[in-house]
């Protein structure tokens, strides 16, 4: 660590040794590392606002939040509960303004509860901070950013960043073991593991991975990676909260917004909002992925390999058949793994060889169980209308069943065109289930605007959805192994608390059919 970067980190914890923190929202996964590692310094000035009414059942939120614990996190924060010095403002106490000069960390969705209402005066209505409480207002992913030394790959997009993030992070982790230094992968979704202290503690060999959402990016701070990774910029299920697809495509360019020529862009060619728009922020240097045309600069996919191209040569890398994942859209996910790899000072052999590793992430087109000739999958993970052409691509090649749904407001036919033209497009598709309360709407849009496809069931909810799959299963599996694949393509809050307790329900709906 240099000495600027040692003074920088000594500053920030100065700063906040001084000041009163509050911490809204302690049981999340941002909240609670802040608070730790506060707790950690010494820190004496912590208020600690959370929506739990008491003390029990602020901890049985806790346990149920932090998924990925160890018996010594569960030790840790009894102690925490213990500390004297912390003011604990629970329930009815939790919006409690912070005073003048004091300093409050706030969590990525905090606008989305009606009791955090008060904390609208420090925000722009696209979510930014306003200028003058940008030295007040602190989130985790602005900590890491100002406390991390060395070199610092982020990813954001609308679809595919956390696979995209997992395999930087396989990449990554197999590098750093080889040369004895660390890497450390957390970021946006609370299966991570945060710890505040484990990036502060870290040197400039070390590596940083982050999966960073659009809401983490809304607050404008000045995050700075060495290597920015957008995925796609597509309409998705946040992007009401901006106030349309062009706030929000610009929300997610401030991942690029004060990058300089230091830095590295690595952006998808074939996403029309990456090239049209995000091209033009930021000093960085861009490299471009695409599976249908040679960028100058980048990546490609040509003759069944990844093709690394340079402004007048090429590099085969390595073939496509060699990724353990399933899917077309895994191509691009693994160009810009190895884009970003390739920055970040990787060599091309150890990126390619971690790759070929990588098995994919939970509730990502997973198989469950293979049930009388059909094969069930479970997608949880694709909440957006996008992810449906996805599956339907990646089982193209066989009799598939989607079952799709869940929540949205206000749906247009514009958000499901995606949908539309895939089904027109794949004969392979048998049926499609709708659940949930987006259904009704969902299957009136489609039955108005498809050409052909008409095998549309509406249910009550995923049981229904299943139950209906394995009663037609002899339908479309008699003459060919078949695909069930769950990709609801909406958000899970009408019927579950998140997605996760949509996919393990899912996953016990299958277990349970009868042999």
């Amino acid at each position: 660590m240099t000495q600027t970067e040692q003074k920088t980190q000594q500053n920030i914890i100065e700063t906040f040794k001084q000041r009163t923190i509050h911490i809204y929202g302690i049981t999340g996964a941002e909240g609670y590392a802040v608070l730790d590692w506060l707790c950690s310094l010494g820190h004496t000035k912590i208020v600690a606002h959370d929506f739990s009414v008491s003390m029990d059942v602020l901890k049985t939120e806790w346990l149920r939040v932090h998924e990925v614990r160890t018996p010594e996190d569960e030790v840790r924060f009894d102690e925490i509960l213990k500390l004297e010095h912390i003011t604990w403002m629970l329930g009815d106490k939790y919006a409690a303004l912070p005073q003048q000069g004091d300093i409050f960390f706030v969590v990525q969705s905090w606008f989305r509860y009606s009791v955090n209402a008060f904390l609208k005066p420090f925000f722009a209505t696209n979510l930014e901070v306003l200028p003058e409480y940008r030295d007040h207002v602190w989130t985790l992913t602005r900590l890491y950013f100002t406390l991390f030394p060395g070199k610092l790959i982020a990813v954001t997009g609308s679809d595919g960043k956390t696979s995209t993030t997992r395999m930087i992070g396989t990449i990554m982790q197999e590098y750093a073991n080889q040369k004895g230094v660390r890497c450390i992968e957390t970021g946006n979704d609370r299966t991570h593991v945060q710890s505040v202290a484990d990036v502060a503690s870290c040197g400039p060999k070390d590596f940083l991975v982050l999966e960073i959402s659009d809401r983490q990016l809304s607050f404008k701070f000045p995050l700075i990676p060495d290597v920015a990774v957008v995925t796609n910029v597509t309409s998705n299920k946040h992007m009401d909260d901006y106030g349309g697809f062009e706030n929000y495509v610009q929300t997610k360019g401030n991942l690029l917004r004060f990058q300089t020529k230091a830095g590295v862009a690595i952006l998808n060619a074939d996403d029309p909002a990456s090239r049209e728009k995000l091209l033009a922020i930021g000093a960085a240097p861009r490299e471009w992925i695409s599976t249908r045309q040679r960028p100058e600069e980048g990546m490609w996919v040509s003759d069944g390999a990844f093709v690394r191209t340079h402004i007048s040569a090429e590099e085969r890398v390595m073939r496509v058949d060699e990724l353990s994942v399933l899917g077309h859209h895994n191509w691009y996910n693994a160009m810009q793994a190895l884009l970003a790899a390739e920055a970040a000072g990787v060599p091309r052999e150890i990126a390619v060889e971690a790759l070929k590793k990588f098995k994919g992430v939970q509730h990502r087109l997973q198989p469950i169980r293979r049930w009388h000739r059909v094969t069930f999958v479970e997608d949880s993970s694709g909440g957006n209308p996008a992810n449906i052409p996805v599956s339907i691509q990646t089982f193209s090649d066989r009799p598939l069943v989607m079952i799709v749904g869940g929540y949205r407001q206000n749906l247009t036919v514009d958000e499901v065109l995606p949908i539309i033209r895939s089904l027109d497009g794949h004969n392979t598709v048998k049926a499609l289930i709708l659940f949930g309360q987006v259904a009704p709407k969902l299957a009136e849009l489609l039955k108005a605007n498809l050409d052909t496809f008409q095998a549309i069931e509406v249910v009550p909810d995923l049981a229904a959805a299943v139950s209906w799959a394995a009663d037609h299963a002899a339908e479309f599996a008699h003459a060919q192994e078949a695909v069930v694949c769950m990709t609801p393509g909406f958000e899970s809050f009408d019927q579950y608390k998140d997605y996760r307790a949509r996919a393990e329900h899912f996953i016990t709906l299958v277990n349970q059919l009868n042999d």
